[in-house]
């Protein structure tokens, strides 16, 4: 998975796109394309 250091401009590169949030992490994951899968936070 990679990391990116921002998720705002990531979030648009397709419409499947949904942004999540885990405890102090925020996910975009991807269900048509998985390569887009993103994560941005501390541990």
């Amino acid at each position: 998975m990679r990391v990116a250091s921002s998720i705002g401009k990531k979030r648009y590169r397709s419409k499947t796109c949904k942004v999540i949030r885990r405890g102090k992490r925020l996910y975009l994951i991807d269900s048509k394309n998985p390569r887009n899968k993103v994560r941005q936070g501390s541990k």
